[in-house]
């Protein structure tokens, strides 16, 4: 019951990082790394940037985590959605180098591919694959098309 799909959106370098110790904290529980009481620790730092998951609280997250686990997932769809956060993952931590890279640049435009899941609490999203760079804004100057 997976839907895939493009969206844009626009963050900062430290949304990215939050956007990707979330990412991390939710891998690490589905690869049963993390409980529910550490999972929730480790996403109460990064709350700020839940929309991009289509989440609003952390007991929200944890709930949307467990319900994928509980019997949503088949094995192989465990599999293919391990391998999925994997490719967001690589292709935040590319951004996250490019905005380091770059300091002109304060926020960034990017066009990402979304696999996105219905469960009983709600739905959540995990950035799966390589984003596309829209535009960048310059500090004090505005946008530039890339």
């Amino acid at each position: 019951m997976a839907r895939e799909y493009a969206e844009r959106i626009t963050v900062s370098l430290a949304d990215l990082k939050k956007i990707q110790r979330a990412e991390d904290a939710m891998f690490d529980y589905i690869t049963g790394d993390l409980d529910n009481a550490e999972l929730s620790k480790s996403l109460s730092g990064v709350s700020t940037v839940f929309s991009v998951f289509l989440l609003s609280t952390v007991a929200g997250a944890v709930s949307c985590c467990a319900g994928l686990l509980s019997g949503l997932l088949s094995d192989s769809e465990k599999d293919t959605v391990i391998r999925l956060i994997n490719n967001g993952h690589y292709d935040i931590r590319q951004k996250i180098y490019f905005l380091e890279d770059n300091p002109q640049y304060d926020l960034i435009e990017v066009k990402f591919p979304f696999i996105e899941f219905s469960t009983d609490s709600g739905d959540i999203r995990f950035i799966s694959g390589k984003g596309v760079y829209v535009r960048c804004h310059i500090k004090n100057k505005g946008w530039e098309v890339v």
